[in-house]
C-alpha cells in the first residue's frame, strides 16, 4: 500500500442494548421521574470516509463518519411506547495495527553502467492484510421522539463515540471489515404541550452497535 492512504466505505448493521437512563420530564413535567427506558433493538446504516497519515505515522488516521438508526423506546406498563430515530455525525481519530505482512513490488526500473553491467532497481512496499483497529471521537447526534403525531427533537448534541474492529484486504483496493461501536450522548428534548407550555424529556441515550461493510482505498 502507498504511504499515505485515503478510503471511503459504506456499513450496515444492529444496534442492541440501548436505553435511556435518568429520564426527568422538562418543562410543565419538570421534576417527573419517568424512570429508565430500555430501546428497541434495530437495524443501522452508514458511511465514512477516512486518512491515515503516511511513513512513520501510517498507525494513526482521522475518520468522518454518519449513520442512522431507529430504537425505539418500548412500552414499560402502562407507558406507551415511542418512535426514535436518531442520526449521528461523528469525527474519529483511529489507531491501526498492521498485521500478516508482506513485501509487493510497486515497480521496477531498468539501470546502466559505464561498463556495460544492466541491472534493475527494484521499488517495494508493505502491504498488510490483516488490521485490527479502535478509534474514539466527538458524535454530534441529531434526535427525533414522536408518539400520536407529537414529536420532540435535539439536533447537534455532543457525546461520544467510541469503535474498535478489524479489515481483511482482498487486495490493496478492496477490503472487508467488522465493526463495534457504542455511543454515548445527554439528550434534551421539549415541544408543546397540551397546557401551552414546553413538555420533553432530558436523560443519558447510551447505545451499541455491530456493522458490517466493503471499503475502498485509494
Amino acid at each position: 500500500m502507498t504511504s499515505i492512504e485515503t478510503y471511503v466505505a459504506g456499513f450496515g448493521g444492529y444496534t442492541f442494548g440501548g436505553k435511556i437512563s435518568d429520564v426527568e420530564g422538562t418543562g410543565f413535567l419538570s421534576g417527573l421521574n419517568l424512570n429508565d427506558r430500555d430501546l428497541a433493538d434495530s437495524g443501522v446504516y452508514g458511511g465514512k470516509v477516512g486518512h491515515f497519515f503516511g511513513d512513520r505515522m501510517d498507525w494513526l488516521g482521522v475518520e468522518m463518519e454518519a449513520f442512522n438508526t431507529t430504537p425505539h423506546v418500548e412500552q414499560q406498563g402502562l407507558v406507551p411506547g415511542s418512535h426514535l430515530r436518531v442520526t449521528t455525525l461523528a469525527f474519529n481519530l483511529i489507531g491501526r495495527l498492521k498485521l500478516g505482512c508482506e513485501m509487493k513490488t510497486e515497480r521496477t526500473e531498468p539501470r546502466s553502467r559505464r561498463e556495460g553491467i544492466r541491472y534493475e532497481t527494484r521499488y517495494e512496499r508493505e502491504f498488510c492484510r490483516l488490521q485490527p483497529y479502535a478509534g474514539v471521537g466527538l458524535g454530534v447526534f441529531f434526535a427525533n421522539l414522536s408518539n400520536n403525531g407529537n414529536s420532540v427533537s435535539d439536533n447537534a448534541v455532543p457525546g461520544l463515540n467510541a469503535l474498535a474492529g478489524v479489515r481483511y484486504y482482498f487486495t490493496e483496493r478492496v477490503a472487508l471489515f467488522a465493526e463495534y461501536k457504542y455511543n454515548y450522548a445527554v439528550f434534551d428534548a421539549s415541544t408543546s404541550g397540551p397546557f401551552g407550555g414546553a413538555a420533553g424529556f432530558k436523560g443519558d441515550y447510551q447505545a451499541n452497535h455491530v456493522v458490517g461493510g466493503l471499503s475502498f482505498h485509494f
